[in-house]
């Protein structure tokens, strides 16, 4: 069962990919959950916009990611639960309350 804050393989459409791609799981719903999806690559990262996972925080081993990665703002595609993958992590710590207040600005 996902849980809030949970990072996930799925299949997700992001612009016109529809490859598997790590997300994140923002609300959950009985049929639909909300997610938002993770890049890494960096050279698409909007310093200040972005949500940025970094290697050298003390929580990234949890996310399950291997390396520096970035949540993309402003996409929050809705899909079945079935979309669901692999669990690869979830955020903790600080780095759970830092997106938690990111993504409710």
């Amino acid at each position: 069962m996902p849980a809030l804050y949970e990072l996930w393989l799925a299949q997700v459409k992001l612009r016109k990919s529809e490859d598997l791609r790590p997300i994140v799981i923002v609300q959950i719903e009985s049929t639909q959950l909300q997610v938002m999806a993770v890049s890494s690559q960096m050279d698409m990262f909007r310093e200040g916009v972005d949500f940025k996972i970094d290697v050298q925080d003390p929580c990234f081993k949890a996310t399950g990611l291997r390396k520096t990665s970035y949540v993309i703002a402003g996409i929050k595609p809705e899909i079945a639960h079935e979309c669901l993958k692999r669990r690869l992590g979830k955020l903790e710590g600080s780095l759970r309350t830092d997106f938690e207040r990111w993504a409710n600005d």
